[in-house]
């Protein structure tokens, strides 16, 4: 009997304490609250338009991505909702959808889609395309413009640069000014072989 009386004081104590704590937390918790921020979106098919938005997730990047159900295709957008890309149309192809409800996103930032009306879930990676090489508009014309200098970097007044064009056949000639510059303007589009001479320089023979 004696221990009993000993140890039920010393229970209650414990669960006091961590009762208290307990509340101590809690109240801290509640006082701090959440506050309208910002929203972006309205009714529509166009970008950053929505009919039926279902799920929302976010990448690592903090962009927020929308499955547009009804527009059957996902948005991309920035953490401050400024749209970014966009992609799916309706269909059973692939890339393509049928009703994508709810959209994820996994430690690689591949993006996960619910395709529900297809009944099957689709991965996408976002890829950074190769960039295409211009092609030269038929008429178009450019300049080639630069500077001569000495091995010391110091500026090479009157040097004689000659440029000709490997496809073209265009030569011409010009001489570059107190400070080294030249410009080659209104050439037609080609690879061009640029050559510099110098009056008074010469090459040191070989031996």
């Amino acid at each position: 009997m004696l221990r009993i009386k000993t140890l039920v004081p010393y229970m209650m104590v414990l669960i006091t304490v961590v009762l208290s704590e307990t509340v101590a937390n809690t109240m801290t918790a509640n006082d701090q609250e959440y506050q309208f921020l910002f929203e972006f979106g309205s009714s529509g098919t166009g970008d950053g338009q929505f009919v039926g938005l279902c799920g929302v997730a976010v990448d690592s990047a903090n962009n927020i991505i929308g499955a547009d159900k009804y527009n059957n295709r996902i948005q991309v957008f920035d953490s401050s909702g400024n749209f970014l890309r966009k992609f799916g149309s309706h269909g059973a192809g692939d890339g393509q959808f049928n009703y994508p409800l709810y959209v994820a996103v996994d430690s690689t930032d591949r993006i996960v889609v619910s395709d529900a009306g297809n009944n099957r879930i689709q991965v996408f990676g976002l890829v950074t395309l190769p960039t295409p090489t211009p092609t030269p508009t038929p008429g178009a014309k450019g300049k080639i413009s630069g500077f001569v200098v000495d091995t010391g970097g110091s500026p090479i007044k009157s040097a004689k640069v000659k440029t000709n064009g490997v496809k073209t056949k265009i030569k011409e000639n010009t001489l570059s000014d107190a400070g080294g510059f030249f410009e080659f303007a209104d050439l037609e589009a080609d690879l061009y072989k640029i050559t510099v001479k110098k009056r008074g320089i010469r090459k040191p023979k070989r031996r």
